[in-house]
């Protein structure tokens, strides 16, 4: 993946930098015939490639239509975040102390300073358990305490991950929080028992956290039987959260993982920090406690520090894997350099500022501006054309300190695991780098659009969306995509 994104990075060296693109001609559907036939067929197509350095467009479909996005809103989210954090930004997380350490007991309260790290993992957390180990740590007097200050509580505003406050069978509608780990989820594994017709073994990671009681279970069948599971999680009146196993694994099946949301994120950092903790031979005499107030600086004593990922290898991962956690939370890190704390419907509305001002910068300022909900692109509300995506691919390709790093986050379809990426053409899996887009309630979405390089060694970008309605909500997936890939493919071929 790497390798892939240092090479687009070098690649720029040989790029010029654009000229202002006219306004688009409607003769241009000619160059996209199947998103066109679409298009005429009634399912709404927003389209649009356009060569970044003569500002010529190569094929175009009613492009300022705005559709829902999807997850391509996550371009925004990147350009927002490389522009007032900075490619090499790193969040910090601490472990600090509010008494003095006597001969291995700490007279006091040991407190999870978070930084609002998106990418903070379990394996940090136990990696800064460890160096509290080197300390002679081995007793606390007093609470552990998470302090959930960064954003405070963050209100649930989006429908996907307000229904999972009650139950969910997935892994990206999880709650937000500053203070969360491991993207706001758990993870069980399920492990094949040693002979058929016993039930499978599962674990809840990292082990010994508590707060996640079984129920059901998962049976164990002959080696060369489909396996086939569902892991459930829902949370009761008292904030438990449930797991809820069925199905089969077969004897002869590595085990499988998978990951559910869960909707304390802050409360279960807690309770996992408090379990590596205990297996790390430190006692807690206190509680494990939550507060969304920062405590008083006086008298805090740092004990450790972890760095995150740099913000350009964070974006790579979002990107990679449409990871909705980091993109809210990173639209939420923009509106608090800018504005302080704000919801997160406004907070996405701020990302839309440096479009906002190239615009303005360029004399086309439009008449109305897009609307983005959420930079994950979870809420259906939020409303993009192609020309708005292009006009930010064109903006972000111009910032000469900025580009190498914003392209760089994207994914190359050779070198991608997303199934929406892979189509078997070199001069698709080798000339692209692109974000996907994918919805199905309440109607089909399909989008794509990033970067791709011309015959020349130019630049062109791209943006492609297409929505279902509410009359016909199904998009069917094949065809949509076969369209998108064979119309790309063949302007590829040309260009």
């Amino acid at each position: 993946m790497r390798s892939a994104s240092v090479a687009w990075i070098l690649a720029l060296c040989l790029t010029a930098l654009p000229k202002v693109a006219p306004a688009q001609s409607a003769t241009w559907s000619d160059h996209f015939p199947r998103l066109a036939a679409l298009a005429a067929s009634g399912v709404p197509v927003s389209a649009l490639v356009e060569d970044l350095d003569s500002g010529r467009p190569l094929a175009a479909v009613d492009a300022a239509q705005r559709l829902i996005p999807a997850s391509v809103s996550k371009l925004f989210v990147a350009r927002a975040a490389l522009q007032y954090l900075g490619a090499d930004h790193r969040f910090v997380t601490r472990l600090v102390a509010t008494g003095e350490l006597e001969k291995g007991q700490l007279r006091g309260d040991l407190i999870f300073s978070s930084g609002g790290d998106p990418s903070l993992s379990s394996k940090d957390l136990r990696a800064m358990v460890a160096e509290l180990s080197a300390l002679g740590i081995t007793g606390i007097a007093g609470d552990l305490v998470v302090e959930d200050a960064v954003f405070g509580a963050i209100a649930c505003e989006i429908k996907d991950r307000c229904d999972a406050h009650e139950e969910s069978a997935h892994a990206f509608d999880g709650a937000l929080s500053g203070a969360g780990i491991d993207y706001g989820t758990v993870e069980v594994v399920v492990h094949p028992a040693r002979r058929a017709g016993q039930p499978a073994r599962v674990v809840v990671m990292p082990p010994g956290v508590a707060g996640f009681p079984l129920h059901g279970r998962i049976e164990t069948v002959a080696a060369g039987e489909p396996t086939r599971l569902g892991v459930t999680r829902s949370t009761d009146s008292e904030g438990l959260h449930h797991l809820h196993l069925s199905g089969r694994i077969a004897l002869d099946h590595r085990p499988v993982r998978r990951s559910r949301s869960i909707v304390h994120p802050a409360r279960h950092t807690a309770q996992v920090l408090y379990a590596l903790l205990i297996q790390a031979g430190i006692t807690v005499e206190g509680e494990a406690r939550v507060t969304h107030k920062a405590a008083a600086t006086e008298a805090r004593q740092e004990l450790t520090r972890h760095y995150g990922e740099s913000l350009a290898t964070q974006l790579h991962s979002m990107m990679q894997f449409s990871n909705n956690y980091m993109a809210d939370l990173l639209t939420l890190h923009v509106a608090r350099l800018r504005t302080d704390r704000a919801p997160l419907s406004e907070a996405a509305d701020l990302l839309l500022t440096p479009l906002t001002r190239a615009r303005e910068s360029s004399g086309d300022a439009a008449a109305d501006t897009p609307i983005l909900n959420s930079g994950s692109g979870l809420s259906v509300d939020s409303r993009l054309s192609a020309r708005d995506l292009v006009d930010l691919l064109r903006s972000s390709y111009q910032a000469a300190a900025l580009f190498p790093a914003f392209v760089g986050t994207l994914p190359v379809p050779l070198y991608s695991r997303n199934g929406q990426l892979k189509f078997d053409d070199g001069n698709w899996q080798t000339r692209l780098a692109a974000k996907t887009g994918w919805l199905s309630e309440p109607v089909g979405v399909r989008a794509l659009a990033g970067y791709l390089r011309l015959r020349d060694g130019g630049w062109a970008a791209f943006a492609i969306l297409v929505n279902g309605t509410p009359e016909s909500p199904h998009l069917a997936r094949q065809s949509t995509l076969s369209a998108i890939h064979a119309d790309m493919r063949d302007l590829l071929a040309r260009h």
